[in-house]
């Protein structure tokens, strides 16, 4: 539960600074090298991000999630995604290329107010909707269960 809800906090930080893309180059990319230690492989970043979504359409009340909200949160998951993944390869790989982050994507002011006002809704109980999070991640990837140090579901789905 603590790390779920450490994950959601995390989002919510990084939401608040989506539009600062120095700070949310330089928080991400640090968040990304740590996690690099711990095993996290660029491939993961998928898995979180599908689970993610998963979890806002499952927390949204069914009138709110739309095709708009589905593309305002996978543009911001993007642009996450494109600060995390050139610092997990370089913090695996020391010689790779510093020029990586031009893949770099911004997030508009549109789909920024959209995550923003979802996110309030879902930050309510973050800490439920990161375990659910977890669970539907390790369903879909059980080899994931290793990198966490809580690794196993039964505790989590009774938590």
């Amino acid at each position: 539960r603590h790390h779920a809800g450490a994950f959601m906090k995390t989002l919510g930080e990084a939401i608040s600074y989506v539009s600062d893309a120095d700070v949310m180059r330089m928080k991400l990319s640090d968040l990304a090298v740590r996690h690099a230690s711990y095993g996290v492989d660029v491939t993961d970043l998928d898995h979180v991000g599908r689970c993610l979504i998963y979890t806002i359409e499952k927390t949204l009340p069914r009138r709110e999630y739309n095709p708009q909200v589905k593309q305002a949160w996978l543009k911001t998951w993007a642009a996450f995604q494109g600060v995390m993944e050139p610092a997990l390869i370089a913090a695996k790989n020391p010689v790779a290329d510093d020029f990586a982050y031009l893949n770099f994507h911004y997030v508009d002011q549109t789909h920024l107010s959209i995550v923003r006002t979802t996110w309030v809704q879902v930050s309510a109980n973050k800490e439920d909707y990161g375990v659910d999070m977890f669970l539907h991640l390790f369903r879909l990837v059980p080899t994931l269960k290793a990198i966490f140090s809580f690794g196993a579901i039964e505790p989590l789905e009774s938590s």
